[in-house]
């Protein structure tokens, strides 16, 4: 087996892979790199996997820089990072990436690594040297081809049902035109906001190169919710082949007794089935049914798909700060409201608060 980093000269291997896989999403394609290798938030640290010429497999991983913790490497995505063509060679090629990944970490003295795939724990013994942290998340794939009468008669749950019902008689209309871009980052902003999630405004970067650099209805499509002819809630999912991803939901809080985000979600399923789309995948969430991302997404009759988040630390000093609760204190203190936007901006936005 050989392992090779991606570069040009084999873009046309990488993306030939990829479109034949059956697991493969938009976040796995040289444009999603692209991307985020022009943000300059993240370095791409692709890796294939040949044999006798043929492509095994491909793993996309990117160089993030952590606040404090220093420099590391992700597999940044939301969702299976490892594509294999084979199922049946997935230990052995999973032996050969943790022994790449190794020496990777040590050659660039890397502070820790972060791999989301469906199961490591096996192969965890293969890694003495680190400390190692592990979270249970989920994904719901939801069947576009049951038909919307059919899922929203039979998978919808009744609160669901009724929430949609509300927002149509209450008079929430959808936009299906894309927004400017300020439009959704002012959603986007506000909700982050309310979950104490990144306020980082640099971040408006990104969704510009979303809208520059990619087709809206191949790559990426949106919707607004409407009330009294002001956008109050909007939904982004990336396009890939028969496959929709919501990337991000977001809505003002002072409009959330309308359900905008129960409407926006079934007025993107009804979209992507009347345009011939197989799958709708929810997107990450931690695998807990009493968490409230949890109940409202397992709500729209979605097949609940597992997967896991693991951390290789290679200081115990900084396992030690994370499993002592220092992510906690810092979300309870709300240290994120009180840092400064320059401060913010000269550490980049991948901090732990």
């Amino acid at each position: 087996m050989k392992i090779l980093r991606l570069s040009p000269k084999n873009y046309v291997d990488w993306d030939s892979f990829v479109s034949e896989h059956p697991d493969a999403t938009f976040f796995h394609t040289i444009k999603w790199m692209q991307i985020l290798r022009e943000y300059e938030f993240s370095y791409p640290f692709y890796l294939l996997f040949y044999d006798r010429g043929d492509v095994l497999g491909v793993l996309p991983l990117y160089f993030v820089s952590v606040f404090p913790f220093g420099r590391g490497l992700t597999s940044s995505m939301d969702c299976d990072a490892l594509l294999i063509r084979d199922i049946k060679m997935r230990k052995d090629l999973l032996l050969n990436v943790l022994g790449t990944l190794e020496a990777t970490v040590r050659k660039y003295n890397l502070a820790f690594l972060k791999l989301r795939f469906q199961s490591l724990s096996p192969f965890n013994r293969f890694m003495p040297n680190y400390y190692i942290r592990r979270h249970e998340y989920c994904t719901f794939l939801l069947d576009l081809s049951q038909g919307t009468e059919y899922i929203f008669k039979y998978k919808l749950h009744k609160k669901t049902r009724n929430a949609i019902r509300k927002a149509m008689k209450l008079g929430v209309r959808v936009d299906k035109k894309c927004p400017r871009v300020e439009t959704y980052w002012m959603l986007y902003r506000e909700t982050m906001s309310r979950s104490k999630g990144i306020l980082d405004d640099s971040r408006i970067n990104l969704f510009r190169l979303i809208w520059s650099r990619l087709k809206y209805g191949e790559d990426f499509i949106t919707l607004t919710t409407i009330f009294e002819n002001k956008p109050i809630g909007g939904i982004m999912a990336f396009l890939f082949k028969d496959k929709a991803h919501v990337w991000y939901n977001a809505s003002l809080s002072r409009y959330l007794y309308l359900n905008p985000n129960e409407f926006l979600y079934w007025k993107l399923i009804e979209e992507l089935a009347d345009k011939g789309y197989r799958y709708l995948d929810f997107g990450p969430t931690p695998l807990n049914s009493t968490e409230g991302h949890y109940l409202f997404k397992s709500r729209f009759g979605g097949t609940i798909i597992p997967f896991k988040d693991y951390a290789y630390f290679t200081s115990k000093t900084r396992y030690l700060l994370i499993e002592g609760g220092i992510l906690w204190l810092a979300k309870k203190l709300d240290i994120r409201r009180k840092v400064p936007q320059i401060v913010l901006r000269k550490i980049g936005e991948r901090t732990i608060f």
